[in-house]
């Protein structure tokens, strides 16, 4: 026979799993440019790229998704005056495509773990290592 918690306690169970839940929630950096906006591949040091209109980063409140032109990915990411932090778990799937557009999508999401830093200058973005190096180049596909 179940029995029903009282109000009470139902209140408090409530207020823990909304203050857990807060604290799971990706933190946000205030002055966060990049949060709302799309971006596609052009290139990885200035060679172009196989899946470059696949190849994919939608950054979004702390959340950082998009496809590595192969497969979907997602995790969170921070940002602030230019410094940018992703990852360290990146969540993908693990569909086959071709070698070459494999080896081009391990190389984004090492690529990915590697970056330090961003630039931009207009409807471009450049992702940079820790010595401020560019790793790679993306043109804005979305606001």
């Amino acid at each position: 026979m179940k029995t029903a918690l009282p109000t009470d306690k139902r209140f408090g169970l409530v207020i823990a799993v909304l203050l857990l839940a807060g604290c799971a929630a990706p933190k946000v950096e205030s002055g966060d440019l990049l949060s709302g906006t799309r971006w596609s591949l052009v290139s990885f040091g200035g060679s172009p790229i196989l899946a470059s209109e696949s190849t994919s980063m939608n950054f979004e409140k702390g959340r950082l998704s998009g496809s590595d032109g192969c497969n979907r990915y997602s995790t969170g990411y921070s940002a602030a005056e230019g410094r940018l932090k992703i990852g360290p778990n990146i969540a993908s799937t693990r569909m086959a495509c071709p070698a070459p557009i494999m080896e081009e999508a391990t190389t984004f999401i090492g690529m990915l773990a590697r970056t330090a830093g961003f630039r931009l200058d207009g409807e471009r973005m450049t992702l940079l290592d820790g010595s401020g190096l560019p790793l790679a180049a993306l043109k804005k596909t979305g606001p």
